[in-house]
């Protein structure tokens, strides 16, 4: 059995989102520094001195969708960067799949920029030593990506290299154009003074994915680099919440993407809550999607009638 353990790395983030989930609350953590926002988002006024555009429409460009077992065919260089007060952020490599899920690689120089690193191999925000206030992402619609920041042996301690794993929540805000953001503060004020913003960048390619069902109306979608799992609860009436999530391969092994009762042995990077209802789920390493026989979701169906257990067996729809 495949129950890969993240441990620290995860813990924060997720520990969070599950005590959201328990509570009912539709929110998830947009920004490295662990920040809540609702899972659906108004627009935003935007700073002064923001440069982006990302409240404009996507740029129409026809993605081209990738076979599901070649994530590296679907990585593309994209090099786009952006600068405050002597800290640049650059994105170098981007890949998103159809389920709404991403990975980009990036580097963050700067002074002392090295204090961001977290335990478990996370960056930290808050730190008094950076003029750094977070690091997040928005869509062609403003919407705000969930996301965790991961760094790599080869940081120092001015500048950090690493991978942003995301949940943009849906294909359309994935496959759209997307960016990212620097939020700072001036000098010795801790109250934060503004952000900057990538130029936006439009996937060309897009990683396939697939669809199961449990023959009714609950749904799953798996890509490489995500889960989103939909029970066909109507949101006015109740709330599903989910306890243990796992892949079933066919050669007979598992993976545990999620485990309530053991948040470290799951393998999921981020527990998000969609618009619709759904949960999804961030994966670190790329699942090998054709070999999926199944997937099993345990949980509980919460209503105005009370509490009740419910599994569902998720088999392909094709």
């Amino acid at each position: 059995m495949k129950r890969v353990s993240w441990g620290l790395r995860r813990a924060g983030a997720l520990a969070a989102t599950v005590l959201l989930a328990a509570s009912g609350a539709t929110f998830a953590l947009s920004g490295c520094d662990g920040t809540q926002e609702p899972a659906e988002q108004t627009p935003a006024e935007q700073p002064a001195g923001d440069d982006a555009s990302q409240t404009d429409d996507a740029t129409d460009v026809a993605q081209e969708l990738v076979d599901p077992s070649d994530v590296a065919a679907a990585t593309e260089e994209v090099r786009t960067n952006v600068g405050i007060d002597g800290y640049t952020l650059t994105i170098d490599t981007l890949a998103v799949d159809e389920a709404g899920f991403g990975r980009a690689t990036y580097e963050l120089s700067g002074p002392n920029v090295g204090a961001l690193r977290g335990e478990g191999g996370t960056l930290s925000f808050g730190s008094a030593d950076v003029g750094l206030d977070d690091l997040q992402m928005r869509t062609a619609t403003d919407g705000r990506p969930n996301l965790v920041c991961t760094y790599d042996d080869a940081s120092t301690d001015d500048a950090l290299r690493g991978t942003i794993y995301f949940d943009a929540r849906s294909y359309d805000e994935v496959a759209g154009a997307l960016s990212w953001q620097l939020l700072f503060h001036d000098g010795d004020t801790s109250e934060g003074s503004g952000q900057v913003t990538t130029s936006p960048v439009t996937p060309a390619k897009v990683l396939g994915a697939r669809h199961f069902t449990d023959g009714d109306a609950a749904t799953a979608t798996l890509g490489p680099l995500g889960l989103a799992l939909s029970t066909g609860v109507d949101t006015e009436t109740g709330q599903f919440v989910d306890d243990l999530v796992t892949l079933h391969f066919k050669d007979g092994t598992e993976e545990v993407v999620f485990d309530a009762s053991d948040p470290s042995a799951g393998t999921s990077l981020l527990q998000s809550a969609r618009p619709d209802g759904s949960t999804s789920y961030a994966l670190p390493e790329d699942v090998d999607v054709l070999s999926v026989k199944s997937i099993t979701l345990e949980g509980r169906r919460l209503s105005t009638a009370g509490e009740e257990a419910v599994s569902y067996t998720f088999t392909s729809a094709a």
